[in-house]
């Protein structure tokens, strides 16, 4: 579960970074600074929530499977599974939150030097991981296994 919480860090640090360009940054196309157009605030604000509602979810998965496991019983399948799920919900939305900075920050980000194009590539590398990657969303999902889907593809290994 600890791997889900490095897509968070780099979202965090997108938001700043984005901060910190949008105080200096001019386009060369007007006089407006980055933070002053009608689209830079309501995209931070859009990424700050996907970011806030995906740290409150995975805490939450957190929470609850620390209770499961504090009794003597062995985590359930369904609870195992919710786990993954908010492993895997907050790698979707901190790439959706990414997106939307990057998005944001104009074209000074496609630079490979730019700090928004490496926390673009490096988000997408953590979200790559095989215990938060979107395939945990499929047949893992606690509706799936109500409905009596077979485990996934990466199956939750009974220890």
């Amino acid at each position: 579960m600890a791997i889900a919480a490095v897509p968070l860090g780099i979202v965090r640090a997108a938001l700043d970074v984005l901060r910190d360009l949008s105080e200096g940054k001019t386009p060369r196309s007007g006089s407006t600074q980055l933070r002053e157009k009608p689209a830079t605030q309501p995209a931070m604000g859009r990424a700050e929530a996907l970011l806030r509602a995906a740290c409150e979810f995975l805490l939450e998965g957190r929470d609850e499977a620390g209770r499961a496991a504090s009794t003597s019983e062995p985590l359930t399948l369904e609870q195992r599974a919710l786990l993954r799920l908010t492993c895997a919900r907050a790698a979707d939305a901190t790439k959706a939150a990414v997106q939307i900075v990057y998005n944001a920050g104009g074209a000074t980000v496609d630079y490979e030097s730019s700090p928004l194009q490496q926390c673009f590539r490096g988000v997408h590398a953590a979200a790559q991981h095989f215990q938060i990657h979107r395939a945990q969303q499929g047949s893992n999902s606690p509706s799936a296994l109500a409905l009596g889907a077979a485990r996934a593809y990466y199956p939750i290994v009974d220890r």
